[in-house]
Parts: C-alpha cells; structure tokens; sequence
C-alpha cells in the first residue's frame, strides 16, 4: 500500500511540475504580449492567480491521500 501511495505521489509531483511548467509559459507569452499594449501587470495578476489555485488544488489532493 505505501508504495502504491508513493507511486501516486510521483506521478502527481510530474504532472503538477509540467503544469506549473506549462503555466510559466504561458505568463512568458502573455507578458510578451501585453507588454507592447503597455501593462504586463495583468500578465502577473493572471499568473499569480493560477499558481495560486494550482497550490490550492495540489494541497487538497495530497490531504485527501493522507487520510486515506
């Protein structure tokens, strides 16, 4: 049983670093973008925002599997 939780908590771990990942591009784009229209402050609010609800989701996940 531990090892299968490990293995879980692996693939989590991967799969939230290709999405905090995906997300910085994402910001990287955006702020490209935004900066000739002169306000890559909304760039930064969006990202923070994301990351913000990433960290929210993660955490809920990984205390759902340690009360199991």
């Amino acid at each position: 049983m531990p090892f299968k939780l490990a293995k879980i908590y692996y693939k989590l771990k991967e799969y939230y670093q290709l999405f905090l990942g995906t997300l910085l591009l994402i910001d990287v784009i955006l702020i490209i973008v935004m900066i000739p229209m002169g306000d890559p402050f909304y760039a930064i609010v969006f990202y923070s925002t994301l990351f913000l609800f990433a960290n929210l989701i993660v955490g809920m996940v990984f205390k759902e599997l340690k009360n199991k």
